[in-house]
């Protein structure tokens, strides 16, 4: 019985973990890719040549950047 609910255990616990690395990747961006000053102001021609390599599938530009919270007393910076 004992080994019977380790061996169940174990199995939900392996597929949990797959369930959520599998989510996350869906979510997080396999590469990023970085200007040396910063700004990429061309980032299309720069996505249109990642798109010749048949494995990428997605291309979008974001904006990172710090900033300071506040709730009650509390400050807290933020990426």
């Amino acid at each position: 019985l004992g080994v019977a609910a380790l061996i169940v255990v174990l199995s939900v616990m392996n597929g949990f973990q797959k369930e959520v690395r599998d989510r996350m990747l869906s979510v997080l961006s396999h590469i990023e890719v970085f200007d040396n000053s910063g700004t990429m102001y061309d980032w299309q021609a720069l996505a249109k040549d990642a798109f010749k390599n048949p494995e990428v599938i997605g291309a979008a530009p974001y904006v990172a950047a710090q900033a300071m919270m506040t709730r009650d007393e509390t400050v807290r910076g933020v990426m």
